[in-house]
């Protein structure tokens, strides 16, 4: 009776575990499919002989919050700054015509205080898709509303005129490639600098290390540990059968000269005498 009761107590916790997990994985799955649909024009011929040809799209970008953050398409996004962003997103040109393109936007994240919690507020700026110039005359301004727990509740998206916009009137001054996660600084607004995107790659190599679970930090070291050891083993072994077979050859050339030079030192043997040359002596 006792283990029946251990066993149902026991089995009961698994399910809420289970049942919690789910819900917390519904609502972030909800959040993480709000997405910004952001209508643009791509200039198709930009010299033609009856003015410009546009394609009208819709740029949908994925923004969500992560520890306090404001999250776009998996990057992360730094407060009162314009950041170039080189990401691939949802281009929509038909219902029926969805693709995944790389597109070049400028984003601006801002934070704002409030009595019940605080506010995010973002606007973009889609600069290029698949290497084409974009047209964009509104700018949307997407206000995240987040309690004092920051919970995020609701959301709210304002379509301003781009000369209104925050955005307009800042010099772009980080970047973020499709290898990162992390903006890193800018020195010019058109060029990378290259330095520091190594540096900042090797920071992300060695952050990432840190963030795996110590298990999995302990077997990669001991790997490395046991590869070094191996690769020394390997060299000192084949070093020593390297010598021992230099050492058998020589000794066996210095045998093979001293025998030799013996023999050529060695006296004749005297001349066979015949019995009758030599006096017989009979006691």
């Amino acid at each position: 009776m006792m283990r029946n009761t251990v066993f149902l107590a026991v089995f009961s916790v698994i399910l809420q575990a289970i049942f919690a997990q789910e819900n917390g994985l519904q609502s972030g799955r909800k959040h993480s499919e709000e997405k910004l649909s952001v209508a643009v024009k791509i200039i198709e011929e930009e010299y033609d002989e009856n003015g410009p040809r546009f394609t009208e799209v819709i740029v949908k970008l994925n923004v969500t919050i992560a520890e306090d953050a404001v999250i776009v398409n998996g990057k992360l996004t730094e407060l009162d700054v314009v950041t170039k962003y080189e990401l691939d997103a949802e281009i929509v040109y038909s219902e029926k015509d969805i693709r995944f393109s790389p597109v070049e936007v400028h984003v601006m994240v801002m934070r704002k205080q409030m009595e019940n919690g605080h506010q995010f507020l973002i606007e973009e700026q889609v600069q290029l898709i698949e290497g084409k110039r974009v047209e964009q005359v509104d700018v949307q301004v997407l206000t995240i509303h987040l309690d004092v727990n920051g919970k995020e509740f609701k959301r709210t998206v304002e379509m301003i005129s781009f000369e209104e916009s925050r955005i307009k009137n800042s010099e772009v001054e980080r970047f973020c490639g499709k290898g990162d996660f992390k903006p890193r600084k800018l020195s010019d607004p058109e060029i990378p600098d290259e330095k520091n995107h190594h540096k900042h790659h090797g920071k992300g190599l060695c952050s990432r290390f840190h963030k795996l679970p110590f298990g999995a930090r302990v077997a990669i070291l001991v790997g490395l540990v046991f590869v070094v050891i191996a690769s020394i083993m390997c060299c000192a072994t084949c070093c020593c059968r390297k010598s021992k077979k230099a050492y058998e050859i020589s000794k066996g050339d210095d045998f093979k000269s001293e025998f030799e030079m013996d023999d050529e030192e060695a006296e004749p043997l005297p001349e066979k005498l015949a019995f009758d040359d030599k006096d017989v002596l009979i006691a």
